[in-house]
């Protein structure tokens, strides 16, 4: 590995690699691929090339699988992903705003092909309503749905990724 490291680290340390610098705009996605061939990799490699530098932005992919791929009773369909990429957009200065978005999403569209259609919903922005359903699974949304339509009828809850309680 050329100019890499692997060193422990402390858990908290860890969990908060991910996090946008104080002070900093960001826009992150996550695409979750049935697989990682040359082709994919080629892909995404090459979209790094319109990625806003320099920045603290980062173009990572993550290998999944073993127990976070084990079925569970809860709603995140993309634990069956063997890999998801996490283009995480990060800059300073508001001109770059459009660029970073589309630096993003053009990293999703590179690898769509492999794409399992699901999402970690900590892991998109404001995506649309679709997304939403993907980060949850059309059956789990569906029943959500029907829990906020009883418990919150008017939608009061309704920032970050809204569960509609009027979506058909």
């Amino acid at each position: 590995m050329k100019g890499g490291m692997v060193a422990e680290m402390p858990y908290a340390d860890f969990q908060c690699m991910l996090d946008d610098p104080p002070g900093h705009r960001n826009y992150w996605s996550a695409e979750y691929l049935s697989g990682f061939p040359d082709e994919a990799v080629a892909r995404y490699c090459d979209s790094v090339a319109d990625m806003v530098v320099p920045s603290p932005s980062m173009h990572a992919v993550f290998p999944l699988g073993g127990v976070l791929s084990e079925p569970t009773g809860w709603p995140v369909p993309w634990r069956g992903a063997p890999w998801a990429v996490h283009p995480f957009g990060v800059w300073t200065d508001p001109a770059d705003d459009a660029r970073g978005r589309a630096w993003a999403h053009s990293v999703r569209e590179a690898v769509m092909p492999w794409s399992i259609g699901a999402v970690y919903l900590n892991f998109i922005g404001d995506e649309g309503a679709d997304r939403v359903v993907a980060g949850y699974g059309e059956e789990n949304y569906r029943r959500l749905v029907e829990v906020k339509r009883s418990w919150d009828p008017g939608n009061l809850f309704h920032h970050n990724h809204n569960i509609d309680p009027h979506a058909a």
